[in-house]
């Protein structure tokens, strides 16, 4: 996580998404949390079906999460407000 904030307050991008996260529940919000940044995350499923996304966007954004169907297991949406 050192080298990806180190990276993050370099390039300073709106919105970043991880794949292969291989988080689960027993990994924090904290653990993961990147100032300035709104952190959306979908967990490996318990089933091992899938391993995990994140998703940060700049908190000024103001991003809202959504919960659409998909074929995908793992995938985030959200709304990005005016």
């Amino acid at each position: 996580m050192d080298l990806l904030r180190a990276t993050i307050c370099s390039l300073d991008p709106d919105i970043i998404g991880i794949t292969e996260s291989w988080c689960t529940s027993a990994v924090t919000d904290d653990e993961l949390t990147i100032s300035d940044y709104e952190l959306l995350r979908t967990d490996r499923n318990a089933d091992n079906k899938g391993v995990g996304v994140l998703l940060y966007v700049k908190s000024s954004l103001k991003p809202i999460a959504y919960q659409l169907p998909s074929a995908f297991v793992d995938h985030i949406f959200c709304q990005i407000q005016d």
